[in-house]
């Protein structure tokens, strides 16, 4: 299990870029992460971003895929941005 405390701590430290969520809140998908990288960027659990966006955002899991797809997935890559990782996992 991901210490999330701590490994928002290395994120606060190293200036790891942090997707916003779906209802604008800088925290939103915090829930999703499963880690960071060797060299200090995030890594988000895509189901998990997808339940979370379905939520925020009252919407369908397909629906919410398209919108993280559009939204956040393509936004490019670079110095601290994230990593988005299937896991795979089945979220109720």
């Amino acid at each position: 299990m991901v210490n999330l405390e701590i490994v928002l701590e290395i994120a606060t430290q190293e200036k790891c870029y942090k997707p916003v969520g779906f209802d604008g809140n800088d925290n939103g998908y915090d829930e999703a992460i499963i880690g960071i990288s060797n060299d200090f960027r995030l890594i988000y659990s895509i189901e998990k971003m997808i339940h979370l966006t379905s939520i925020q955002g009252e919407m369908s899991l397909e629906d919410a895929q398209d919108w993280l797809c559009y939204n956040t997935f393509c936004s490019g890559g670079g110095d601290g941005m994230p990593i988005y990782a299937h896991t795979y996992e089945y979220i109720d």
